[in-house]
């Protein structure tokens, strides 16, 4: 009996040490995957320069005759009654009737000029990620 519970103690370590070097193995190949990603993905990250770089976006605001061109986030006092606007480069913007990107809001996406519905007073300007405004 004594003989038969020692070959079951060794079947047992012999299953135990298998599934523990199975179990090592998959967690190797898992690592070794993940670290390729993210080898290839910095890699790809470091090949393209990012778009904050690059871009170099102005929204120019027409108030009667004046002509206000804005590349950042801008504040106006007092407010700047626009009836008019162009976008230039890349980027998006959006006006805003308060202070601090506060208030009714107009969002300007892709270049070109566009002439308001109605007159806007235009108390703050905020460049954006396109794709972060949701329409």
């Amino acid at each position: 009996s004594s003989g038969i519970n020692a070959e079951y103690h060794t079947n047992n370590q012999t299953i135990k040490t298998e599934i523990m070097f199975k179990l090592y193995l998959l967690m190797a190949a898992m690592l070794l995957t993940q670290a390729m990603g993210k080898l290839h993905t910095s890699k790809r990250i470091m090949d393209s320069p990012s778009q904050e770089e690059e871009c170099k976006g102005s929204v120019t605001l027409y108030e009667q005759s004046k002509e206000m061109v804005v590349t950042e986030d801008e504040d106006f006092k007092p407010g700047a009654m626009v009836d008019k606007v162009n976008v230039e480069g890349c980027g998006c913007f959006v006006l805003f009737t308060r202070k601090g990107g506060m208030g009714k809001s107009v969002f300007l996406d892709g270049k070109g000029e566009r002439v308001m519905e109605k007159v806007m007073k235009v108390r703050s300007v905020r460049k954006i990620e396109c794709d972060s405004y949701i329409k």
